[in-house]
């Protein structure tokens, strides 16, 4: 099973809609609407029967005109009067699906990107030569990423010019539209992608900008090698997974970042830990070198310790360069040149925010709302209010359905007592709270006792970036006692 370490995820397809060509002598008719749904929600109830903590996968479709409406497949006209489009449809049957099997039969709705933009020639497929094609191509490919994502951005496609009534493409945000729509909860998968120009720094800064995309909306997604040579796309991959050579990594937590002119740059942050964030800022000017200000929303008391710098561009070849003088910085910004075609990652250290900058980075524009971001408020009403929440470094907007404190009893062997054993996770690096193990014999008369849970002892063991598993071990009570763990500031 998916759980025991097997097949994390099946695909119920692979680009059904072109089936007749790529399949022509087990599939030589058209597929239809009716018949893929069909066939896919009783593969997917079968899958899910046999591994339910696997992933379902489906429909992966080919590209823009699947997902209109499936290459116009036989039955679209009649669906999509109905539902305008082949991705919605094919949501609403498997939601249909998994109401009736009463489990989900689809976890992400999958897609293949093979952009259409076009400078002189398409970007990818068009066999230039080079193959990295004209500095038009050049041009097109640099600010193709933006059709992932961007409103504002209409590329030179036939998709734009025939089916868009002239604007953006918008893909993600359009595919994340139809899912809330019909399907809520289903994740976005992108599992085929390639942008051209793989041995060339336009394709590199391409697919950096790509993966910052990529990362913000959740999605999984798969490069697709075409040639032989993809080392600018393999930089852009450590510029995110191994940038200083000894395994640091972009963050997990996104951040929210905006560039002040998409056209000439790209930004992608996120988090590590408290006190520690990414950024990739793009330089998407095939000639011009241009002036970056880079200035963070902190919290109060909090302000920049240290900033290093790692770079992605022509002037280093296909490889991640360290700068070796990294851009000197304020309490809150800093700035830099950068180089035409370039992905820099920051690596930037800051004061920790502590509670504060938890209460904003989780509630956002509620984070003033003392019955939502407050200490003792408990907007996921799992029964943990947030402070405990934040020293735990659980979600606090969502129901965790956990015990903070999991206690176990500890047969003695070999002469030795049996023992209580007491385990919680606790976050990394926190200073402005305290975590605080209390106990009592019964809940007659008296209070509880308070103890730092640091001076008993506790086994640490590492469960990420940001947590630690915290192990005490105690004699075992003679009679009744209670445990719990609370938090104070």
């Amino acid at each position: 099973s998916a759980a025991a370490g097997g097949v994390a995820g099946f695909s119920l397809d692979n680009e059904p809609a072109l089936w007749p060509s790529t399949h022509p002598r087990i599939h030589p008719n058209a597929t239809t609407y009716q018949e893929l749904a069909s066939r896919d929600i009783a593969v997917a109830t079968m899958a899910t029967a046999l591994d339910s903590t696997a992933e379902i996968y489906g429909p992966v479709e080919y590209g823009w005109n699947e997902h209109l409406n499936l290459q116009n497949a036989p039955d679209y006209s009649g669906y999509n009067n109905t539902y305008g489009t082949f991705t919605n449809y094919f949501l609403a049957q498997m939601k249909a699906g998994s109401d009736a099997a009463g489990r989900r039969l689809l976890h992400r709705f999958d897609i293949h990107w093979y952009p259409e933009a076009r400078g002189d020639h398409r970007i990818v497929f068009d066999g230039t030569s080079p193959s990295y094609g004209t500095n038009n191509d050049i041009d097109a490919r640099l600010q193709a990423p933006r059709s992932l994502w961007d409103h504002g951005y209409v590329e030179n496609s036939w998709i734009t010019q025939y089916t868009t009534n002239g604007g953006g493409i918008e893909l993600l945000p359009r595919l994340q539209a139809a899912v809330n729509q019909y399907f809520p909860g289903t994740g976005l998968a992108v599992t085929e992608y390639n942008y051209g120009g793989t041995e060339h720094i336009s394709g590199g800064v391409a697919q950096a900008d790509v993966l910052g995309i990529l990362g913000e909306f959740q999605a999984a997604a798969c490069f697709w090698p075409l040639t032989s040579d993809n080392s600018y796309v393999l930089a852009a991959f450590k510029l995110y997974r191994n940038y200083d050579g000894a395994g640091a990594a972009f963050g997990s937590q996104s951040l929210a970042a905006v560039a002040s002119d998409n056209s000439i740059g790209g930004i992608h942050a996120s988090r590590i830990t408290d006190g520690t964030l990414t950024v990739v800022a793009i330089n998407r000017s095939r000639t011009l070198s241009h002036s970056a200000r880079l200035q963070f929303s902190l919290v109060s008391g909090q302000s920049l310790t240290d900033v290093k710098a790692y770079r992605l561009s022509a002037s280093g070849g296909a490889q991640v360069q360290p700068l070796g003088t990294p851009p000197p910085f304020a309490s809150a910004s800093f700035s830099d040149v950068l180089p035409p075609m370039s992905a820099t990652l920051y690596q930037v250290q800051t004061t920790p925010g502590g509670f504060p900058w938890w209460q904003q980075s989780e509630f956002g524009q509620n984070a003033s709302d003392p019955t939502i971001a407050a200490g003792e408020a408990d907007p996921d009403r799992d029964g943990l209010p947030n402070l405990l929440e934040y020293v735990t470094n659980r979600d606090p907007n969502v129901p965790d359905g956990w015990a903070p404190l999991t206690p176990r009893i500890l047969a003695g062997t070999g002469g030795n007592a049996a023992q209580l054993q007491l385990e919680f996770q606790r976050r990394k690096g926190f200073v402005d709270a305290q975590l605080i193990l209390q106990s009592r014999g019964s809940f007659g008369a008296g209070g509880w006792t308070n103890q730092d849970p640091a001076s008993l002892n506790p086994t640490i063991t590492n469960i990420d970036a940001q947590t630690e598993r915290w192990t005490i071990m105690l004699p075992l009570p003679s009679g009744p006692m209670f445990y719990r763990l609370t938090a104070q500031r």
